[in-house]
């Protein structure tokens, strides 16, 4: 067996639980040719209130610390769910074809309706009717 081999490992062998961590520098994610090394963050979010995400977010990233690439990933996790929401989530932004002004007071409604429903979404968390809510 070849020395590379032997030290190659899942990254779900590193047996993060909730509410666990971890971060890797100048990992060789993958072995194939061609593929350079990255710092690798993990993080499983803690138990609350009895509900834990099914798996650990792993991260590819360039910066030199956890918290950093955590807090980055969450920050672009967030535009990507609103983005996704504006285009097909209910909103269909794309689907509208409306153009200049049309779009413009589009955009402001639904601007209006994503903030009422951010609002309210952390409303509803405060208070731990989360897992009642249905996405």
């Amino acid at each position: 067996m070849a020395l590379a081999q032997q030290f190659t490992q899942q990254l779900q062998q590193f047996g993060l639980t909730p509410g666990q961590k971890l971060f890797l520098n100048d990992v060789h994610v993958t072995q194939a040719k061609g593929f350079g090394t990255f710092n690798v963050a993990a993080k499983w979010k803690r138990r609350y209130q009895g509900f834990a995400p099914d798996e650990a977010w792993f991260i590819l990233t360039n910066f030199c610390d956890l918290n950093s690439a955590i807090v980055s990933y969450q920050k672009r996790f967030s535009i990507e769910e609103m983005f996704r929401d504006f285009k097909q989530g209910g909103y269909c932004l794309e689907g509208s074809q409306a153009m200049q002004e049309r779009l413009v007071a589009i955009v402001i409604v639904i601007a209006i309706a994503y903030t009422s429903a951010a609002l309210q979404g952390q409303n509803l968390k405060q208070k731990g009717l989360q897992r009642g809510v249905v996405a």
